[in-house]
């Protein structure tokens, strides 16, 4: 296998772009210098695919999959090194090369779906920063405009960090690319980051909750306005399916109009969202909807859980063990709630199967992996034990508090 500076060398050479000389970072310690070394090989080796194969993830993802392992801070920091050692300040056209390349391995680590998420989502944000340097708003205000976006998007899913700092991140990320963005200049782009400043604002944990629904509801609206279903059907369904989340959600106005504006914003989105032609999005829909059929106040109490467990059940036709453990899981949860509220059936047989879903989404919702996610569900299990009809009472209870007292 040639060397990295080979590899370098070679790779610059088929770009027709002058080599330029710096080295990566020299430290006294010799097994950081390796690690760097080692990392800069991956890094070159993933930027030879990307360029062979202009980025087609199918070529791609083998290649971060064989190296998912050092996909970590490490690595990240290492990219950002060589990017900037790279830059020259006399040649524009490979600093714009440079960034564009890690602008869109940026993409490509956001989209892979193996390795650590969280991991992932760091080595974007790395990415998407250092291309900054050279998609300044000045020289460059539509690629700026463009980061700015995506950087909003990886701080709103971002993993590390404070959930409530990063939110408040990624709208001020979402703020900047509007300033470009406008709607008269740039009408489908303004209306994809007013979708997505929603989306933050929907999740949104400083100021009043029911002042940041509003404002979601608001920013989708005003996407719906560009974003029509004739002109842009695959988006418009993502902007109705956010809706029906936000009204889902809504404190003001009248709780029982909310559920029924959010199933219908479900129901639009479905008219796109196939499951033949958009499985996932489908499953997620469907998904939704059974929160929203178990939340419903209009019509029979009965009748909306039912309805509820029929719309999980067909998002786990999708949503597998082995393709989606996480969605699995959550839509185990789900089940779980819905069998604990069931009116129809034996009492006794539908606290056994709310059990058996907190339990089997708890396979993946381990503690160390997913705390939050995994002491909500001990939660919903103790109390489905302290409701328990079968077995022994004292065993039932001593479960109930187990699940109780498992903090996070």
């Amino acid at each position: 296998m040639s060397s990295w500076r080979e590899r370098w060398q070679n790779l610059w050479q088929r770009l027709n772009t002058p080599l330029f000389t710096s080295q990566p970072p020299r430290t006294s310690n010799p097994t950081v210098e390796a690690i760097s070394h080692e990392y800069l090989a991956i890094w070159l080796e993933i930027l030879e695919v990307k360029i062979d194969s202009n980025s087609d993830p199918q070529v791609v993802y083998p290649i971060l999959q064989k190296y998912q392992d050092q996909l970590n801070f490490d690595f990240a920091e290492t990219i950002s090194q060589w990017f900037h050692s790279q830059l020259d300040p006399d040649n524009i056209e490979k600093n714009k090369d440079l960034a564009k390349n890690l602008y869109n391995f940026a993409l490509d680590i956001w989209g892979f779906p193996l390795g650590s998420r969280a991991n992932n989502l760091e080595i974007a944000i790395v990415a998407y920063q250092a291309a900054l340097e050279v998609y300044t708003r000045t020289a460059f205000p539509e690629y700026w405009a463009m980061t700015q976006n995506n950087l909003g998007n990886a701080y709103r899913n971002r993993i590390r960090g404070e959930r409530a700092d990063n939110i408040e991140e990624a709208i001020r990320y979402f703020q900047a690319a509007l300033e470009v963005r406008t709607r008269t200049a740039f009408p489908e782009d303004w209306a994809m980051t007013q979708n997505n400043l929603g989306a933050a604002y929907n999740d949104r944990i400083r100021g009043e909750r029911a002042d940041n629904i509003e404002e979601a509801i608001r920013r989708y609206e005003a996407a719906l306005e560009v974003l029509t279903r004739t002109a842009f059907p695959y988006e418009w369904a993502t902007t109705q399916h956010n809706l029906g989340a936000a009204y889902n959600d809504r404190i003001r106005g009248e709780r029982a109009d909310n559920i029924e504006e959010a199933i219908r914003r479900y129901e639009a989105a479905l008219e796109v969202r196939t499951r033949t032609a958009f499985p996932e999005k489908w499953a997620m829909t469907q998904n939704n909807l059974g929160l929203a059929y178990n939340d419903r106040i209009r019509g029979e109490r009965a009748d909306n859980i039912e309805e509820a467990i029929r719309r999980f059940q067909a998002a786990l036709e999708v949503r597998t063990r082995t393709a989606f453990p996480e969605k699995w899981a959550m839509t185990q949860s789900c089940l779980g709630l819905a069998y604990s509220d069931r009116i129809r059936g034996e009492r006794a047989d539908n606290i056994e199967e709310a059990i058996r879903r907190y339990q089997a989404a708890l396979e993946v919702y381990t503690r160390t992996a997913f705390s939050y996610e995994w002491a909500r569900t001990q939660m919903n299990l103790g109390i489905a034990y302290g409701g328990r009809i079968r077995g022994e009472r004292a065993d039932n209870i001593e479960e109930a508090n187990s699940a109780a007292t498992n903090p996070p």
